[in-house]
């Protein structure tokens, strides 16, 4: 008897269609990008709970015992909301859905920055329990000059990934992404949604977006941790493996890229990604 998943996907086709899509993207010549993702995807998964633990440990050092509560609350909602979008990005990504994920990505910066924010001065987690919206916004986005990512360690690359997001997929993007999925419509559609041609220059475009904000949050994420909780062999050991993202030529390191080849030999893909 067949299963209610296999009768909704003969009515739909969503399931059939989403590994299709896989399949393609992973022949085309945006392989090499939703690779080094994934492979961000798997750093994430190992140490952000590492770094999520450590930071909560110093939650009584860092904040008054006025607002202890209120700072290990805020740090769970905010670090794991960060953490959920992170892991959204490559799940839409295998989909076909990339203006999708660009949201969860743009949340992600947002809830990355007011969480430096209150690392680096304390006293402002009293304002994210307010109902006062101009108390928010003047200690977290403008008081006089924008503000919104001044914590952070990169705060241009945050900006500037930021406005990209914003410009393209979500404030005044609607018109774009109507006229791109009608651009590079394909057959990779189901009775849903439809999907961007798998190797279409602009899906290339938008995966590379994606996975340099995937890997800038993980490495303010790690920022905030080196800071502020005591150091550890586990978070030593996360930061080391962190470092094989690091590539001032703009092209993966030799580790990172032994890191896709072997993701390549796990998938299957003897022969590695199409050039």
């Amino acid at each position: 008897m067949p299963t209610v998943s296999e009768e909704l996907d003969r009515l739909t086709q969503t399931f059939t269609i989403d590994r299709m899509y896989c399949d393609a993207l992973f022949r085309c010549k945006s392989a090499p990008l939703v690779a080094e993702l994934l492979v961000s995807h798997l750093w994430s998964n190992s140490a952000l709970p590492l770094c999520y633990k450590a930071l909560v440990a110093e939650v009584p050092r860092r904040f008054t015992s006025q607002h202890s509560e209120q700072a290990s609350l805020w740090n769970l909602v905010l670090f794991d909301s960060a953490s959920r979008d992170l892991r959204l990005i490559p799940y839409f990504v295998l989909r076909g859905l990339g203006p999708e994920a660009s949201g969860a990505l743009r949340r992600a910066f947002e809830h990355a920055a007011v969480l430096a924010h209150i690392w680096a001065s304390p006293e402002k987690v009293e304002v994210l329990s307010s109902t006062d919206r101009e108390n928010y916004k003047r200690a977290f986005i403008w008081d006089r000059t924008p503000k919104r990512f001044a914590a952070l360690k990169m705060p241009e690359v945050a900006r500037s990934l930021y406005s990209s997001l914003s410009k393209l997929d979500v404030h005044g993007g609607t018109g774009n992404r109507f006229f791109s999925y009608a651009a590079d419509a394909s057959s990779f559609r189901c009775k849903f949604t439809y999907r961007i041609e798998p190797g279409s220059e602009r899906l290339r475009q938008q995966v590379s977006l994606l996975a340099n904000g995937h890997r800038s949050i993980n490495a303010e994420l790690l920022a905030i941790c080196a800071d502020y909780a005591k150091a550890s062999e586990e978070l030593g050991a996360a930061a080391q493996a962190f470092k094989i993202f690091e590539s001032p030529a703009g092209e993966p390191s030799p580790e990172l890229q032994a890191q896709i080849n072997d993701l390549y030999r796990k998938l299957g893909m003897q022969r590695g990604a199409p050039a």
